[in-house]
This record gives C-alpha cells, sequence and structure tokens, in this order.
C-alpha cells in the first residue's frame, strides 16, 4: 500500500540525497556546476524516479483491480491503451531515421514512430514514440541520456494532462484542417494519419472538402476531442500520406486556417502584417525557375522556394520554352524583398538539379497561363487502349482530357508511351500528381511533355 501512496516530490528529494555527493550537495549547489560525481548522480536519481513512477502506477493498477473497482481517471499510463504510452525523445541528430531510433530503443516493443519537423520539413531534433506496454515505458526511460550517434538523448514520458482532455463547449475549438492531402484519401486514412489523435465520433468526425466539381479539393477539417489531441495533431505538419506533404493548422473561429505563430501578434500586428501582404500582391513581382525535372510540380517548386523562405508565394505555373520544350515555370511573389530571396537561390539544388531562377515579367507569367498543357504516360500496357486512359486520367479527377496518342517503336509495335492532350494548368497539376499510380497491374509514369512530342508523336502512332 505504501507504494501507491509515496508522495513524489518527497521521493524525488529523499532519491537526491542519498545519490548527492559526500557533502549531501544538489547540483544547483555544486559549486562551478561541473560534471562531477553529484551530477550524474543526480541523472540516475531522475532515472529512478521515472522507473518508480511506472511502478507506482501499475501497482495502483494492480490494487484497484484486486478490490474490484474502477482505475482512477488521472492515471498517466494506461496499459490497455497503446495510444497512452507515449515517451517523447529530444536532442536527437537532425539525420536521425526511424531505424535509428528503434535500434536506440531496441529493448521496447516500438508501435509507431512519429519524428517531429520544422516548417522547412526538417527534422527539429524531436520525436514521439509510442510503446505496447508500461513495462516498454520503464525501458523507454532506462535509454535516457544514453547516446545515438554522438548526441546523448532526453527521454521522457509524454503527460496527458487532465485539464487538456476535457470536451470543449465549443464543438468546433478543436479543428484542424489539412491541406495538401492526396485526392484519393479516405476519412479512415486520414485518421489513421493522425495517429495518437482522437477524432469526434471516428471517421464521421472528418470532412473531406469537395471543389465545385464535386470531388475532393486536397483539404478537409477533423474534430478533435481535446486540447491535447488538437496538440498531438499540428505536429503531423509537413508529414506525407501517400507521397504528399500535408499541411496540418488550427482554425480560427471564422473558419480560416491559421498558423500557431501568428496567434501571438496583437491586433495592430495582424492589421500591418494584412496590408503588407496585399500590398505585395499588387506589386506583383514574378520569377522564371529554368532546369526543371520534367517530373516536378507546384507542390515540389513551393517546396523549394518555402524551404528557402520565400514568404509569400501567390502562383505557380508550368511552362514550356520556345520550342516546346518543359522544364521551366514562373512564379508570382509577394513583394520585393521575397523577390531578392529567391534570387538568392539562383543555382540551389532542387533534387539533383541546379535551378536557375531569374526575375521575370508579369506579361511572361500571363503567357504561360495561356499555354497548351500535355502530358507524357510511360510504363503501358501493350494492349492499352485510349479509353483506357481517359478513363485513368479521368478516375483521376483530371476534367478534360483531349487527344490521346499511343505511339510505336522502331519496329512498328505499341512502345507502352503515350501522349495526352489536356485541359488547362490546373488538369496539369491533377495529371502530375497520378505518377506511379497503379493502372491495372502496372504503376503508371506520367510527366510532362512538350507540344513538339506530342506533335512528333502524332505522326508515329498506332492505329
Amino acid at each position: 500500500m505504501a507504494g501507491v501512496d509515496f508522495d513524489e516530490e518527497e521521493l524525488r528529494r529523499a532519491m537526491e540525497m542519498s545519490m548527492g555527493n559526500d557533502e549531501g550537495l544538489s547540483v544547483s549547489e555544486n559549486p562551478g556546476g561541473s560534471r562531477e560525481p553529484g551530477n550524474i548522480n543526480q541523472e540516475k536519481a531522475e532515472q529512478m524516479f521515472n522507473i518508480a513512477r511506472v511502478e507506482k502506477f501499475k501497482e495502483e493498477e494492480e490494487l484497484f483491480e484486486q478490490f474490484g473497482r474502477n482505475k482512477p481517471n488521472k492515471s498517466k499510463i494506461e496499459g490497455s491503451n497503446t495510444k497512452q504510452n507515449i515517451v517523447e525523445l529530444s536532442g536527437l541528430p537532425w539525420s536521425a531515421k526511424d531505424d535509428e531510433i528503434k535500434e536506440f530503443l531496441k529493448d521496447c516493443n516500438v508501435v509507431k514512430i512519429l519524428i517531429i519537423l520544422n516548417e522547412y520539413k526538417k527534422s527539429s531534433g524531436n520525436a514521439k514514440v509510442w510503446v505496447s506496454s508500461k513495462e516498454d515505458l520503464k525501458k523507454a526511460l532506462q535509454c535516457h541520456k544514453k547516446h545515438l550517434g554522438t548526441r546523448y538523448i532526453n527521454v521522457k514520458i509524454v503527460e496527458q494532462e487532465e485539464t487538456n482532455r476535457s470536451t470543449p463547449s465549443d464543438p468546433d475549438a478543436f479543428t484542424v484542417k489539412l491541406s495538401g492531402l492526396p485526392w484519393s484519401a479516405t476519412e479512415q486514412e486520414i485518421c489513421e494519419f493522425l495517429f495518437g489523435c482522437e477524432v469526434s465520433e471516428g471517421s464521421a468526425g472528418v470532412n473531406i472538402e469537395m471543389n465545385e466539381g464535386g470531388k475532393p479539393s486536397g483539404s478537409a477539417l477533423v474534430q478533435l476531442k481535446t486540447k491535447a489531441d488538437l496538440e498531438s495533431a499540428l505536429k503531423y505538419n509537413k508529414q506525407v500520406l501517400g507521397g504528399r506533404y500535408v499541411d496540418v493548422e488550427t482554425m480560427s473561429k471564422d473558419g480560416e486556417a491559421k498558423e500557431d505563430k501568428q496567434s501571438t501578434n496583437s491586433p495592430s500586428q495582424a492589421k500591418e502584417n494584412t496590408s503588407s501582404n496585399a500590398s505585395f500582391k499588387e506589386e506583383k513581382f514574378c520569377i522564371k525557375l529554368s532546369n526543371l525535372s520534367r517530373k516536378d510540380t507546384t507542390a515540389d517548386i513551393s517546396s523549394f522556394l518555402s524551404g528557402g523562405h520565400v514568404k509569400n508565394v501567390l502562383e505557380i505555373v508550368l511552362a514550356v520554352n520556345e520550342k516546346g520544350k518543359p522544364g521551366y515555370a514562373f512564379a508570382k511573389i509577394g513583394g520585393e524583398e521575397d523577390l531578392k530571396v529567391c534570387l538568392r537561390l539562383n543555382a540551389k539544388a532542387m533534387g539533383n538539379r541546379e535551378v536557375e531562377v531569374t526575375q521575370a515579367k508579369l506579361e511572361q507569367f500571363e503567357e504561360a497561363k495561356q499555354g497548351k498543357f500535355f502530358v507524357k504516360l510511360t510504363e503501358l500496357s501493350r494492349k492499352v487502349t485510349r479509353e483506357d486512359i481517359s478513363k485513368f486520367l479521368s478516375d483521376g479527377n483530371v476534367k478534360q482530357v483531349g487527344e490521346v496518342v499511343i505511339t510505336l517503336n522502331d519496329k512498328g509495335k505499341v512502345s507502352g508511351n503515350a501522349f495526352v492532350k489536356i485541359g488547362g494548368e490546373d488538369d496539369q497539376k491533377v495529371a502530375l500528381s497520378l505518377d506511379k499510380t497503379a493502372m491495372g497491374n502496372r504503376r503508371i509514369g506520367v510527366c510532362q511533355a512538350a507540344v513538339q512530342e506530342f506533335e512528333d508523336a502524332k505522326k508515329h502512332q498506332a492505329g
């Protein structure tokens, strides 16, 4: 019974005194603050304290089971619910991968790892790890202050604060907006993406937004149960679902998505930012990007610019050169400061290519928007028909599928490639997102094509 009723602070003080140096000094009292034995002992004391805390809840659970009582709501560790068995790792090397974290926690049964990313899609050095049981929690805590590579890692239990578990009076208080979703994403897949977050009414709490054509727009609203769930969901910002980076943002009372860092602005600052952004849009600064891969999408270009600290990317248009060759794009950006930042990205790597970034005129941007749009499909079955290709693109939400040209190889047989004329820039974006999507039992390649490639293909097309 004593194990259940111990006072945590008294236990901590007792451990620090018993593990301290000969003079009984704590670390803060140790002159110089160097890593003397007393300092090391405090780390051991903290480790022992964490282990004792796990043992306390285990013992408490056994007692309540023995006397047939309900388990107390204040329990921070619920062995029957994997999603409550969470540790947080901090101080990780930025290059650390899931496999390395699993190896670091090799004695634990790891259920899921979430490496938390910063706004530039880079590792923040922190991670959340779900483990199977309280016993695994205990083993994970024993890894506190151990090394991964050249860095020692902090390991602690993620607290489930009682104040954060309450249900809000406003049903929309804990709602997040997900943007950049694959068009094929289902409500259940979105719930699984937000692992560890309790969605109100399960998949019924996910509202996938539709576009004017009645097709998924790539955005969804998710209603969560508690503040803790909302905070957990925000840590999935910039994580990947179905090959796409997903943005996760909180919702303001007027239903607009907002970033956490903006919530600290004063009303005057918010007004200033709004005015500033409006003036940016009026200036209409543009850039041209060259030497792109024909597989690069507007999302890839947006990530490249945002990762280079460009704040306001207003619109991106894929383009071809005077000879109809792809590998070019134009972007409309927010203002003179963003233009300077963009120009500093000249010759920076995007994938395995050095991208050329130059200033462009608004007229060039508008001309690119009016251009003709084509895609090339590869890895097709030799038995594929034009109707099969049209259906593949239409089912993938391409609204206007034009002429389809299936090409022949040098021997006069179907080559497995095809060129398709499509309705416009939006349809081209959708078509490019279908790259590596299954058509029958094959993964089809989809990339941008040039006008001249399409015209040449018409001269050697199948009957």
